[in-house]
């Protein structure tokens, strides 16, 4: 895992700049920095790495990394690369490494692009082939890890973190505006229906494809992957718990190999467990867990998570989070991002990677993306509703056993009827929640209505691809991804492996959701290694926080910051900002807006 940067230009890059982007990428890459140029074409090329060693640890792995006229910087890890490497053995290619980095090249080498559909694992790679004189930039299918670029007249410019390519670059960036108004009003959920970031003219590159650069700087793209909804409408409850246990052992198994300490991130759900307890279960061995413990009763899971620890072998630790955080923490979060921060979750959990880093821990394993792979939120208990409404029976029993078992639990507004998409296959307006409140907060109108795209016919499984790719997901990998290597931690998610995955969506809709039960498939499939208070807990389950949890509102000190003038006043009225800071019951929308609004205005003042 590591941290990557490049550019192409007419010059060269003056030395400061080389000293500073080393410096921006230190964090992802403790390790050892490398820098390296040449010409390309009637232009430089510069590429930038920063290594944390987590696979043969040894100072050979150290890239860039040359093969046959190439060279390759690389962030990720390819989990199948011994079985690659062998298949190029047999090709008669030898190896002077025990990484992944150098079967990759070769891969690359001898099957060009389509070495891509061969691969399972995590990345953002750069690859110059100097025999066709080009550049191929990747990233893989679900976006774990990050690459960002831009390109001007005079150059084009790559990074695995903004901060990295506003650094490289001989350009300055401006903020968009568009995507700061997305955030204030529709939330985290808007901010990956595009490839826009939070300054104009830097995108994102899409998870499953590649980008291929010319010596006249031209840039082609194309897709690697896709992901289809294939049910196979034989398969039974049993076949898809056995082939989902098959999988889920073989995908915890790839992300067990380091050659360093890790731990598990922990929670009360059956997500983060189901992987900690099968990887206690497979390996023999006590595993590391940690877990954020806040204060707030709403969302505090220390004593559930008490009790697993009682029944597992798990060295765990509580991270305790209290409401004394100032601004200045955000303010340093807010500047690793180059963004606000999404949610207030992914603030606090900053803490939990920086322990783990204290702890000696090198890679965490987190439960990411279990809920949009095998169903877990609220609403889709309705969207499984209407996809089951020609067999009576089994509609009228879901909906019973939903009434009893998830009902009580909701407090989202439209989701409390359960034939909310059988009538109104269309409405989305819950995962908006309030935005037209929050809109009337600003200073000037600005609206942008909600859209999702249309992957399959199937009205659950196309809302969960929606979240898989564009809402919830892509969200998370970004948090993930910046607290842990900020803390230079690497991190894995068990639950985006490919196979896994694609299995996944095989399954047919109605044995998704059984006796009121989400995500029936995986708890059936680990029920024999984690408590049944575990998997037989009907509520979604999963770390949240409000914003008292992490600032004391009733501060005059912190109010008076908060108000001070700034930027963000020309967007928000400050006067409904103030009303909410004089709320001592804020909802928790407002909770979630008013962070919002302090995340816009720290990062409007960094520019």
């Amino acid at each position: 895992m590591c941290g990557i940067a490049g550019r192409i230009g007419f010059s060269r890059l003056p030395a400061r700049h080389i000293a500073a982007v080393n410096s921006v990428l230190s964090h992802r890459g403790p390790d050892g920095t490398r820098f390296h140029s040449e010409r390309f074409g009637q232009r430089e090329l510069a590429l930038f790495f920063s290594r944390l060693a987590i696979i043969d640890l040894d100072s050979r792995s150290m890239q860039p990394i040359e093969f046959d006229n190439s060279c390759l910087i690389f962030n990720g890890e390819i989990y199948n690369y011994k079985e690659i490497k062998v298949r190029l053995q047999r090709r008669g290619h030898h190896f002077q490494t025990d990484g992944d980095a150098e079967v990759l090249i070769h891969s690359l080498r001898e099957w060009g692009v389509s070495a891509l559909r061969e691969l399972e694992g995590m990345w953002a790679f750069v690859w110059l082939d100097r025999q066709e004189q080009k550049i191929l930039l990747s990233r893989d299918r679900f976006g774990e890890k990050p690459l960002f670029w831009s390109q001007t007249q005079d150059e084009v410019v790559f990074a695995s973190e903004i901060a990295a390519l506003q650094t490289i670059s001989t350009s300055s960036f401006r903020v968009n505006y568009q995507q700061v108004h997305r955030y204030l009003v529709n939330g985290y959920k808007s901010l990956n229906k595009t490839s826009e970031t939070f300054y104009e003219d830097i995108y994102k590159l899409e998870p499953g494809n590649w980008m291929q650069i010319d010596q006249s700087m031209s840039i082609k793209n194309g897709r690697y992957w896709k992901l289809d909804f294939k049910p196979r409408n034989e398969l039974t409850f049993d076949e898809a718990v056995r082939e989902t246990r098959s999988r889920l052992e073989a995908s915890v198994t790839k992300t067990l190999q380091a050659d360093v300490p890790l731990a598990f991130s922990l929670s009360g759900g059956v997500d983060s467990n189901a992987i900690a307890f099968l990887a206690q279960f497979l390996t023999g061995e006590s595993v590391n867990a940690f877990t954020i413990h806040t204060a707030d009763s709403r969302y505090d899971e220390s004593e559930s998570v008490k009790k697993i620890v009682e029944q597992s072998k798990f060295v765990h630790q509580f991270v305790k989070i209290s409401p004394d955080f100032g601004l200045d923490k955000l303010r340093r979060e807010v500047a690793k991002r180059s963004a606000p921060v999404s949610t207030i979750s992914y603030f606090l959990q900053s803490s939990l990677y920086e322990a783990m880093a204290k702890d000696g821990v090198k890679v965490s394993i987190s439960g990411t993306a279990a809920d949009e792979v095998f169903s877990g939120y609220f609403d889709h208990h309705l969207l499984y509703f209407a996809s089951i409404q020609s067999d009576p029976n089994l509609l009228s029993e879901s909906i019973q056993n939903w009434s009893r078992h998830i009902r009580p639990h909701i407090r989202n507004p439209f989701l409390g009827n359960p034939k909310l998409f059988i009538d109104s296959p269309e409405f989305r307006e819950h995962i908006y929640l309030e935005a037209v409140t929050f809109a009337k907060a600003l200073t000037c109108p600005w609206t942008e209505e909600f859209h999702e795209t249309a992957y399959c016919e199937d009205l659950l499984r196309n809302r969960m691809m929606n979240e898989l790719f564009h809402e919830a997901t892509p969200v998370i990998l970004h948090e993930d991804d910046i607290n842990a290597m900020s803390a230079s931690v690497e991190n894995r998610s068990p639950y985006l492996d490919r196979q896994l995955v694609e299995f996944a969506f095989t399954i047919p809709t109605p044995l998704l959701i059984k006796n009121g039960y989400a995500k029936a498939v995986l708890r059936s499939a680990i029920a024999d290694v984690v408590p049944e208070s575990v998997a037989m807990e009907h509520r979604k389950i999963g770390f949240n926080a409000t914003i008292t949890d992490v600032f004391n509102l009733e501060d005059p000190e912190l109010q008076s910051e908060i108000l001070s003038d700034g930027e963000i006043y020309s967007i928000v009225s400050k006067g409904a900002v103030a009303n909410l800071l004089d709320n001592k019951t804020l909802r928790n929308s407002s909770s979630k807006f008013l962070f919002n609004v302090i995340n816009a205005k720290l990062f409007l003042e960094q520019q």
